[in-house]
């Protein structure tokens, strides 16, 4: 320590090792003007202005670019001035450098008999800002206009420029990981700590770092690091953090049940079958579902806190042993457990891993959310009458997952033509799937209407397209029989669909191809009477009647002009 005080002082140097850039392109200057604050929190900015002055962070700006500032509070009741840099972001060049995984710094820690933990004295501001990048960093105060000298808290690409400057000091040396700012050291022998921890400084002091001596812990069986408790071969979660999950109140609304689902979910590894306890809660988080606490989603919250309380620990890995890997699935979820002998010969779990699996399922013409029964009117068979209600409409239940649950005895699905679709083309398809059905259904009322007008006007018109339509309105007809026969004889009987799956596949097909070309027949029969009214109308002695009937396709909106000619018997008309 006394060998390296010049890394330990009071305010942040400038490294040399790198710089921070930022690149906007041709994006104009984004001016903004400063928040308004009450006179407590002003007072306090001018402090932080004075100290940041004082302190070579900021200067005097001229900038064409003002960003706002806020003030942030801290746990202590003090404030932290932070700078409002979301429209610069929003303009600024992605820097795509990597930040490693937190499980990936621990893991590497293994069961290191000896850890230190370093924490870079305020790390953002030991990195310098080039000329054009000060410029744009530039924030606006009641009292002025100010441009930071070095990287800000807040700026899009800071963590990859700290990130890769902190790699490239110390990729090299072993027993040594970084999480940007955040610096351990470990080893299983004291010499070996000594001997990593003084090449640790000499970097330190080559580069012009420096660290906070405050928020160091040297030589430690054990330390907190990345929201967890290493060393000596276990990983177990922080109990301030636990305890805080502990005490959590009951959720009132899907915003309150997202953030207990995020402080809980950070430690989802020490919870065994973890998608399948919080299953009632994430449910809760569904777009088309009220938010109702049920006993279960009570249930769910009291586990998931008694779990976590009762000291939760995993080991950590040695990569020189073998590995056990335990996998589960369930309606809810999968998972995986990763396991490694011990020095005892016992199993220890290394580490746990669980996702939920939640899809929307879509039965015949309606689609239902995953976890719910889905109901519909479709045809009803003898063999599968035990799941019918009273009411004579067939129902199935929708597993979490997506799937449909199978028939009792059988252990078939209801039907294997089931779809299952994500949540954001759910709503899309539906509106599709119903335009589609209303425009059949339209259409054949037209075509209907327009047989009974043509004969009705038989004499008068002398047309000779009632032919024509009847025979359009009986190929709908049969389109319509088509399709009857795909849904209750392959669609909704699995035994037919798995004997004969390419016949159903053709019939599917002749359904479809006789239901387009029926309706390009009817756009092209409207487009032929819309032609001959240009004709019609230059003969005289006769009053036209144009019925405009309209009639919606699958992919277009269609208009179907029906032309009824009389003679005319009075002139006043």
């Amino acid at each position: 320590m006394r060998e390296y005080t010049t890394i330990f002082p009071d305010v942040p140097k400038k490294t040399n090792a790198s710089h921070h850039d930022v690149i906007v392109g041709d994006a104009s200057p984004i001016k903004q003007h400063p928040y308004r604050l009450n006179p407590i929190k002003l007072q306090y900015m001018r402090k932080e202005i004075q100290y940041m002055l004082e302190n070579d962070i900021i200067e005097p700006s001229n900038s064409d670019w003002s960003s706002p500032c806020i003030l942030v509070p801290k746990p202590d009741g003090t404030y932290r001035l932070c700078t409002d840099f979301r429209k610069v972001n929003s303009v600024t060049k992605t820097d795509s450098y990597p930040i490693p995984r937190i499980d990936d710094c621990i893991d590497k820690i293994g069961g290191a008999k000896f850890v230190s933990k370093f924490d870079l004295l305020k790390g953002y501001w030991q990195v310098p800002l080039t000329e054009r990048a000060r410029e744009i960093s530039a924030f606006a105060t009641p009292d002025g206009l100010y441009q930071y000298k070095v990287m800000p808290f807040g700026m899009k690409n800071a963590p990859a420029t700290f990130q890769r400057m902190i790699h490239s000091l110390l990729n090299h040396l072993e027993g040594c990981e970084a999480y940007i700012d955040d610096v351990i050291i470990y080893s299983n022998t004291w010499d070996d700590h000594l001997r990593i921890m003084r090449t640790f400084f000499d970097i330190l002091a080559k580069a012009n770092l420096t660290v906070n001596l405050a928020k160091s812990e040297f030589c430690h069986a054990t330390v907190e690091y990345l929201g967890h408790k290493v060393g000596q071969g276990f990983v177990t979660p922080i109990m301030a953090k636990v305890e805080a999950i502990s005490k959590f109140p009951i959720p009132t609304n899907k915003k309150e049940v997202m953030r207990f689902l995020g402080m809980a979910g950070f430690y989802r590894k020490f919870c065994p079958n973890f998608s399948s306890v919080v299953g009632p809660l994430t449910n809760l988080l569904q777009k088309r579902v009220n938010f109702a606490w049920t006993n279960d989603c009570d249930e769910s919250f009291k586990k998931i806190k008694c779990v976590l309380m009762n000291s939760p620990v995993l080991s950590a890995p040695n990569f020189d042993k073998q590995f056990k890997l335990t996998v589960d699935a369930s309606d809810v979820g999968i998972g995986a457990a990763l396991f490694q002998e011990n020095d005892d010969g016992v199993d220890r779990v290394v580490c746990r891993l669980y996702c939920d699996v939640n899809f929307d399922g879509v039965l015949c013409w309606n689609y239902t959310l995953a976890g719910s029964r889905a109901y519909g009117g479709c045809p009803i068979h003898h063999q599968h009458s035990h799941i019918f209600t009273p009411s004579g409409y067939s129902f199935k239940d929708c597993g979490l997952n997506g799937t449909w649950y199978t028939f009792p005895g059988t252990h078939r699905p209801w039907t294997n033509y089931t779809l299952c679709a994500k949540k954001e083309t759910v709503e899309k398809s539906r509106q599709v799937l119903y335009v589609y059905m209303a425009g059949y259904a339209v259409s054949v009322l037209c075509l209907l209407m327009s047989i009974v007008i043509f004969r009705y006007f038989h004499k008068q018109l002398k047309s000779t397209r009632i032919k024509l339509h009847t025979n359009l309105f009986i190929s709908y007809i049969l389109t319509g029989a088509l399709w009857i026969i795909y849904f209750s004889k392959a669609l909704l009987d699995t035994q037919t669909l798995a004997a004969n799956p390419i016949w159903c596949k053709m019939l599917n097909v002749a359904a479809q191809y006789a239901m387009v070309s029926n309706h390009a027949w009817m756009f092209a029969e409207g487009f032929f009477l819309h032609s001959s009214i240009v004709f019609t109308f230059t003969r005289p002695g006769r009053l036209y009647v144009i019925c405009i009937v309209i009639g919606w396709g699958k992919n277009h909106l269609r208009l179907t002009y029906l032309l009824i000619s009389v003679q005319e018997k009075n002139r006043k008309i």
